[in-house]
């Protein structure tokens, strides 16, 4: 499942490197070349993240999570473009009609404010969780799917999740179109 998310990474426009943060274990990962490794805590998730845009001096990160197998990048992408327009600490597509296309971009300074801050595990486990908790210092700027999505659940969480993005990309008539659209007429098929 991580390569399909990393072959839809790998996609996405506007992203200077990619970089999977991995925790510390004898779990050996397959990536690409073109995929740099932060290795880190295996609970604290938010300290591999800071650890990770310390290390390559990001002015901003990009959060997708390896439970989203379907992720478009083309809305992603979009997300990432809105950032820079409005100009603000969070941005995202988190909503309730894009579970397992969600992308997060979050700035530095306010990853940073996280890192110092947190002490809540859930905080440090899920990297926007602070900000989310706060959004009266850190208000996110949220880009809607098109008005024609219908929102299924796309993230695997449970075998049976695992079970429908199977039969998705089984329908998928080109492999390589990660278009909403493709995983739309997929879903339908």
């Amino acid at each position: 499942m991580l390569a399909h998310v990393l072959e839809r990474v790998l996609a996405i426009s506007g992203l200077r490197e990619v970089i999977l943060a991995i925790p510390r274990s004898d779990f050996m990962y397959e990536v690409p070349n073109d995929v740099l490794v932060e290795v880190g805590s295996p609970v604290d998730v938010l300290d591999r993240y800071v650890a990770a845009a310390r290390r390559y001096a990001a002015d901003a990160i990009v959060r997708i999570t390896a439970d989203c197998p379907l992720l478009c990048p083309a809305f992603a992408s979009r997300v990432i473009a809105r950032y820079w327009e409005v100009q603000m600490d969070f941005c995202s597509n988190v909503g309730k009609r894009t579970d397992g296309l969600d992308v997060e971009v979050v700035s530095r300074g306010a990853l940073e404010a996280a890192w110092h801050e947190a002490s809540d595990p859930s905080e440090l486990e899920h990297v926007t969780a602070f900000l989310r908790n706060r959004r009266e210092r850190f208000p996110e700027h949220r880009v809607q799917p098109p008005d024609w999505w219908p929102g299924p659940k796309l993230s695997v969480d449970e075998k049976i999740d695992l079970d429908f993005v199977r039969h998705i990309y089984s329908h998928l008539h080109n492999p390589s179109d990660f278009s909403l659209e493709a995983t739309f007429d997929a879903i339908q098929a």
